[in-house]
Protein backbone atom coordinates (compact mmCIF):
# COMPACT_ATOMS: atom_id res chain seq x y z
CA UNK A 1 0.00 0.00 0.00
CA UNK A 2 2.18 3.08 1.43
CA UNK A 3 0.21 6.03 -0.03
CA UNK A 4 -2.40 7.34 2.21
CA UNK A 5 -5.41 8.20 0.09
CA UNK A 6 -6.11 12.20 1.19
CA UNK A 7 -9.05 13.75 -0.37
CA UNK A 8 -6.54 16.51 -1.44
CA UNK A 9 -4.46 13.75 -3.32
CA UNK A 10 -7.48 12.39 -4.65
CA UNK A 11 -8.79 15.65 -5.78
CA UNK A 12 -5.41 15.97 -7.72
CA UNK A 13 -5.37 12.96 -9.40
CA UNK A 14 -9.18 13.74 -10.58
CA UNK A 15 -8.05 17.36 -11.77
CA UNK A 16 -10.71 18.73 -9.43
CA UNK A 17 -11.13 21.16 -6.22
CA UNK A 18 -11.08 19.15 -2.98
CA UNK A 19 -14.49 21.25 -2.06
CA UNK A 20 -16.14 19.50 -5.62
CA UNK A 21 -14.55 16.43 -5.45
CA UNK A 22 -16.19 15.60 -1.96
CA UNK A 23 -19.41 17.83 -2.92
CA UNK A 24 -19.82 15.49 -5.94
CA UNK A 25 -18.36 11.86 -3.85
CA UNK A 26 -21.01 12.93 -1.08
CA UNK A 27 -23.99 13.80 -3.58
CA UNK A 28 -23.38 10.39 -6.11
CA UNK A 29 -22.39 8.26 -2.65
CA UNK A 30 -24.66 9.30 -0.01
CA UNK A 31 -21.33 9.21 2.37
CA UNK A 32 -18.53 12.24 2.59
CA UNK A 33 -15.49 11.12 1.26
CA UNK A 34 -13.78 12.01 4.20
CA UNK A 35 -15.66 9.15 5.70
CA UNK A 36 -15.49 6.58 3.12
CA UNK A 37 -11.90 7.20 2.93
CA UNK A 38 -11.58 6.69 7.05
CA UNK A 39 -14.25 3.74 6.71
CA UNK A 40 -11.63 2.13 3.69
CA UNK A 41 -8.48 2.76 5.85
CA UNK A 42 -9.67 1.10 8.59
CA UNK A 43 -10.57 -1.81 6.84
CA UNK A 44 -7.35 -2.03 5.49
CA UNK A 45 -5.79 -1.90 9.10
CA UNK A 46 -8.34 -4.45 10.46
CA UNK A 47 -6.73 -6.70 7.34
CA UNK A 48 -3.25 -6.27 7.80
CA UNK A 49 -3.75 -7.05 11.23
CA UNK A 50 -5.38 -10.38 10.84
CA UNK A 51 -3.72 -11.51 7.72
CA UNK A 52 0.01 -11.13 9.41
CA UNK A 53 2.38 -11.67 12.25
CA UNK A 54 3.74 -8.33 11.21
CA UNK A 55 4.80 -5.93 14.26
CA UNK A 56 2.11 -2.78 14.67
CA UNK A 57 4.62 -0.94 14.00
CA UNK A 58 5.38 -2.12 10.68
CA UNK A 59 1.43 -2.38 9.84
CA UNK A 60 1.55 0.77 10.58
CA UNK A 61 4.28 2.24 8.57
CA UNK A 62 2.68 0.21 5.58
CA UNK A 63 -0.23 2.50 6.21
CA UNK A 64 1.47 5.49 5.61
CA UNK A 65 0.31 6.59 9.16
CA UNK A 66 3.39 9.15 11.36
CA UNK A 67 3.46 6.68 13.95
CA UNK A 68 2.86 3.58 15.44
CA UNK A 69 0.89 5.67 18.77
CA UNK A 70 -1.24 7.73 15.97
CA UNK A 71 -1.55 4.53 14.17
CA UNK A 72 -3.11 3.31 17.50
CA UNK A 73 -5.31 5.85 18.36
CA UNK A 74 -6.95 5.98 15.17
CA UNK A 75 -7.49 2.32 14.69
CA UNK A 76 -9.06 2.55 18.94
CA UNK A 77 -11.31 5.35 17.86
CA UNK A 78 -12.69 3.55 14.50
CA UNK A 79 -12.68 0.20 15.78
CA UNK A 80 -13.34 -0.07 19.37
CA UNK A 81 -10.71 -1.67 20.25
CA UNK A 82 -6.29 -1.48 20.46
CA UNK A 83 -4.86 -3.48 17.09
CA UNK A 84 -3.08 -5.71 19.37
CA UNK A 85 -6.19 -6.87 21.29
CA UNK A 86 -7.99 -6.87 17.88
CA UNK A 87 -5.30 -9.37 16.47
CA UNK A 88 -5.12 -11.31 19.53
CA UNK A 89 -9.56 -11.73 19.12
CA UNK A 90 -9.25 -12.50 16.05
CA UNK A 91 -6.39 -15.11 16.45
CA UNK A 92 -9.00 -17.08 18.82
CA UNK A 93 -11.62 -16.48 16.58
CA UNK A 94 -10.14 -18.40 13.89
CA UNK A 95 -8.62 -20.58 16.05
CA UNK A 96 -12.20 -21.82 17.37
CA UNK A 97 -13.95 -22.27 13.57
Amino acid sequence: DGAKATVARLAVVMGMRRERLSRAFARDMQLPLKSYLIRHLAARACECLAASEDPIGAISRSLAFSSEGYFCRFFRRHIGMTPLRYRRMRQRWQGSG
